[in-house]
């Protein structure tokens, strides 16, 4: 207890330091009379328990002597917080009767005497120097009183830890001193007032003190701190050779002896130094030793008295602790009183940081969240100090039925705090699983929820039959907030404001504002697969650094997905608001997300009859007869992957910690499974957390048995060259990302090659190895995934060839202006086959034309279509390709690579190709001529012919012949001019087939 206590130690403390054998003078504790004509206290000793006081003059009450009525004696013994009151007050704790007083009528001197053994009045113990003890003496006889009744106030007697009297034959040789611990009070009391005395050192009669008693007194409280240890003393009463004081002779020399010894009292504080925060305990360990056992100590802690004790060997250990509400600010001094003795001696320093203020408090932007989930209340402080506390209040009463006051602290100084408030667990009444602050911020009180959400929650856990008990955190499935406005309000706290039990009534809101909760949703599921092995390697970062991430292969890939292979990552991805507040109700009490999820699953014995998911992985279209089959989910082979700020959660499933006769994925079309993810509902108090917007997602996937396959040049034949730059290449059903080992070998070789699987499963690896080995000899490929346990995944038969030859012959030429060009190869010679391409201006120009597949061997006059005209004179290059594939379709770059001579360039010739524009022919115009006219012949006239002799065969004649004109024919008889056209035609087709040739 800090206050009183203190105070009056230093009372009595200043009170010794006063009488010390230096000063020489009296110390009297209390009220002097204010004139010689008022009663006062000249000293007030105590010595073997008894009271002495002693008055200036001759002090009475109504004329006669003072009794029990006249006195007020309050004891606080060492270690006590408060004074019990000795007097004939109905409210005092121990009554005094008369004969507890001793008081002559005739003389200045009143005893207050009290049986220190618990008699019938009840007493003290037996007093020590560490005690206190105050009196107030009343109803003096006094003529300058105003009713003629003077009080001597309160003031504090002496007490002693031994006491030398003239009046006793105790320590009256030198043989049997008084033995007195250094700095302990020492009461010298006489036989008459005034009476003086000599301090001497015996071995050398040396004088320390002459003294006495004091006016009206006949003792006096001596301080030893100033005599020697191990020193024997001599005090005379009324020594007779005193020459210097002027002081009467008051009575017969009397010499006493005193042996001073040293208590050798030490104490050590180990937290000497050290700075308390405001609101951190106070512990305090004391340790020490002294020259005597079994004593009692009062250690004064600045914070309050406590008793200790020094054990029998005189070893001091001692530890208190007080709370930080019992921790005021402060400097404080750590002392440790011998109760016997009333020797000090000082453990140690330390102090209590001030109360920390901010100047005011303010929301950020809280906006909104889903009921369910944890919300961020952001607050801001102004003027702040480190550990600053606010009082926050959210929701009300009267419009929400739900109210909660907290108390949060700036633990850094920062001045921004950010409190979280998990709506799915309100109602709990579990201050660690309703609020919480994020970072090195800490909520450090709340006052408990209330309003009748709460009543109906407790009303229906504590209902029979649910074996449920109130304030478990299972009440949270009972009900969860619901979709509305939360007003909110803050404050900053002072020195002196309950913040333990924060009720925000006791503060002025500085700052408000609302939080919205919505209705939650299940928004979305989609599935991702990921290359086996990878299970201890998956968190939230591997997720969003190799979803899709072709770029980087070589760290593997997350692809979305609707296959999966043998021992491959699953990843169920789902989108759903209002979930976080259920999973953080066990990660924020230390279990990771996959145990919390595992626990409030609808197949967990944990999660009884009140689980919060339903998720599943089920197969589809089993056959018929056949159930469907389902993964039994556990830590072995699930991982729960939360993203709380996007609202996504990750289902991580190891096929390979699947019960693998579940898994049937050779079968043609592979084996059908669904991911399932929804909530449960179930009664309670008003929506639980899968009632309205509960929702069930889903996402079909199959599975395969792992393979792959090689891409063949002919039949399923892999060939490569004895060239360098071969590709081997080829397709599989496992995940991007997968590492595959390619296996290569020949009649005397072995060569091994490592592939990452492509975004779009596809595989190739491009080697120069062959550039040396012998043609004509077989291989046998494999592709192994070798963290399977059977990791050959497919094979192919393979060959080594020799390099393929070609020529390629290509002269100079026009072709027609027209959209249908088409271009004439001399000659190409090629080994194995392919096709003849042609380049736009150089061999690394566009491809415009390609011929069709060309048989192994020598070919002439190849035309070739120009899917793309040329204009003007331009460069082309005919460029020979190998049908790589064997498909007889042109498909590079993919496949199907040009020949190559013997430096390894590609076999080319060029030419120059011009575009003639075909000029019109005129078209004739008719020539007209004259239409006949009819002449009459004469037919009665016979006219004379010349009659031909011989065999009658025409002989012809150079004679000119008329052109018949229209109308006539020649000697070739009637449609000579058809049949000569028909053939004319026929001609032209005839050499056109001949130029394609």
């Amino acid at each position: 207890m800090t206050g009183t206590n203190d105070k009056l130690r230093g009372l009595f403390l200043a009170v010794l330091m006063v009488v010390s054998v230096f000063a020489g003078t009296i110390a009297l504790s209390g009220t002097a009379a204010a004139a010689n004509t008022d009663p006062g206290v000249s000293s007030a000793t105590e010595s073997g328990d008894v009271l002495t006081v002693e008055f200036n003059q001759t002090a009475l009450g109504d004329g006669s002597r003072l009794d029990a009525e006249h006195f007020q004696v309050w004891v606080k013994q060492a270690g006590e917080d408060n004074f019990t009151e000795y007097s004939t007050n109905s409210t005092a704790s121990v009554t005094l009767d008369d004969a507890d007083i001793e008081h002559p009528y005739n003389g200045s001197t009143a005893k207050l005497q009290i049986d220190a053994s618990q008699g019938s009045n009840g007493g003290w113990d037996a007093l020590d120097p560490a005690d206190e003890v105050k009196v107030n003496i009343t109803k003096i006889d006094s003529s300058n009183a105003p009713d003629g009744k003077y009080t001597t106030g309160n003031f504090t007697v002496d007490l002693t830890a031994a006491t030398i009297d003239s009046t006793s034959s105790d320590f009256n040789t030198e043989d049997s001193p008084a033995r007195v611990y250094q700095g302990s009070p020492i009461t010298i009391a006489a036989r008459n007032d005034n009476t003086p005395f000599l301090w001497e050192r015996v071995s050398d009669n040396q004088t320390i003190l002459e003294g006495s008693t004091g006016e009206n007194s006949q003792a006096v409280t001596f301080d030893s701190g100033n005599l020697e240890t191990g020193t024997v003393y001599r005090l005379i009463f009324n020594p007779t050779d005193s020459g210097t004081q002027d002081v009467s002779n008051k009575g017969s020399r009397r010499v006493r002896y005193v042996r001073v010894i040293d208590l050798d009292l030490s104490a050590s504080l180990n937290q000497d130094g050290t700075e308390f925060d405001h609101d951190e305990s106070v512990e305090l360990d004391i340790t020490g030793d002294a020259n005597r056992g079994n004593s009692d100590l009062l250690v004064n802690t600045g914070i309050d008295s406590e008793i200790g004790t020094i054990d029998n060997v005189g070893q001091i250990d001692l530890s208190y602790s007080y709370s930080q509400a019992n921790s005021p600010a402060g400097d404080y001094t750590v002392t440790v009183t011998d109760v016997k003795t009333g020797i000090t001696v000082t453990a140690g320093e330390y102090s209590v940081d001030e109360f920390p203020e901010a100047d005011s408090a303010s929301f950020g932007n809280v906006g909104r969240e889903e009921r369910g989930d944890v919300a961020e209340i952001p607050i801001n402080l102004q003027g702040t100090e480190d550990e600053a506390p606010v009082v926050v209040q959210i929701g009300n009463k009267g419009d929400v039925n739900y109210v909660v006051n907290v108390t949060v602290e700036d633990t850094n100084g920062d001045g921004e705090i950010v409190l979280e408030f998990n709506s799915f667990n309100a109602g709990t009444n579990i201050s660690k699983r309703v609020v919480t602050a994020q970072g090195a911020d800490e909520v450090t009180a709340w006052s408990n929820e209330s309003g009748s959400f709460l009543e109906d929650i407790d009303d229906l856990a504590q209902s029979e039959g649910r074996g449920m008990v109130s304030k478990n955190a299972t009440q949270a499935k009972l009900a969860t907030l619901d979709a509305a406005t939360y007003d909110l309000e803050v404050s900053t706290a002072a020195e002196g404001d309950n913040i333990t039990d924060p009720q925000f009534s006791n503060f002025s809101a500085e700052d408000a504002s609302a939080l919205n909760l919505n209705s939650r949703a299940t928004e979305s599921s989609s599935v991702w697969v990921s290359p086996e092995g990878r299970t201890n390697t998956v968190d939230k970062a591997y997720l969003y650094d190799n979803i899709d991430d072709s770029a980087d292969e070589v760290d593997g890939n997350v692809t979305q997905s609707d296959i999966a292979a043998t021992d491959e990552i699953i990843v169920h991805q789902v989108v759903a608001t209002g979930i976080e507040g259920a999973m953080r109700n066990r990660t924020d009490r230390g279990a990771n997300a996959t145990v919390a999820f595992l626990e409030e699953l609808n197949t967990s014995s944990r999660s009884g009859a009140y689980a919060v998911f339903d998720a599943a992985f089920r197969e589809q279209n089993p056959g018929p007869n056949a159930a469907k089959e389902r993964f039994d989910l556990d830590t072995t082979n699930l991982k729960v992957i939360p993203d709380y700020q996007n609202d996504t959660y990750f289902l991580v499933v190891k096929l390979s910690g699947i019960d693998q006769s579940k898994l049937e994925g050779g079968q043609e079309g592979g084996q059908d499974w669904d991911a399932r993810f929804g909530l449960e509902s179930y009664d309670a108090v008003g929506p639980v957390i899968g009632g309205t917007g509960g929702g069930t997602v889903e996402s079909e996937w199959t599975f395969y048995d792992a393979s792959a396959s090689f891409n063949s040049s002919e039949g399923d034949t892999v060939v490569v060259r004895t060239q360098s730059n071969q590709t081997i290449a080829g397709t599989t059903n496992v995940a991007p990302g997968t590492e595959l080992e390619i296996r290569v070998r020949g009649p005397t070789y072995l060569e091994i090659f490592n592939v990452r699987v492509t975004p779009n499963r596809t595989w190739s690896l491009t080697t120069d190895v062959f550039d040396e080995k012998a043609s004509n000899e077989s291989l046998t490929l494999r592709a192994l995934s070798k963290g399977l346990d059977d990791p050959e995944i497919g094979s192919a038969p393979g060959e080594v060839r020799g390099i393929p030859q070609a020529t390629v012959s290509f002269s100079d030429q026009a072709v027609v202006d027209s959209d249908n060009q088409e271009v004439v190869v001399d000659s190409a010679t090629l080994s194995e086959g392919g096709y003849v391409v042609i380049h736009e201006g150089g061999a690394g120009g566009e491809v415009i034309g390609s011929s069709k597949y060309l048989s192994s061997g020598s070919h002439q006059n190849i035309r070739i279509n120009l899917d793309t005209p040329i204009d003007g004179e331009t460069t082309l290059v005919a460029m020979a390709h190998l049908d790589t594939n064997g498909n007889n379709l042109y498909e590079f770059p993919d496949a199907d690579g040009p020949y190559a001579d013997a430096d390894g360039n590609p076999v080319i010739d060029s030419a120059t190709v011009n575009v003639d524009t075909p000029t019109p022919s005129p078209t004739p115009s008719p020539t007209p001529t004259d239409t006949p006219t009819d002449t009459p012949t004469d037919t009665s006239t016979a006219t004379d012919t010349d009659t031909a002799t011989g065999t009658g065969t025409a002989t012809a004649t150079d004679t000119d012949t008329e052109t018949p004109g229209p109308g006539t024919t020649t000697e070739g008889g009637p449609g000579f001019g058809i049949i000569v056209s028909v053939i004319a035609l026929l001609a032209a087709a005839l050499l056109a087939a001949r130029r394609r040739d």
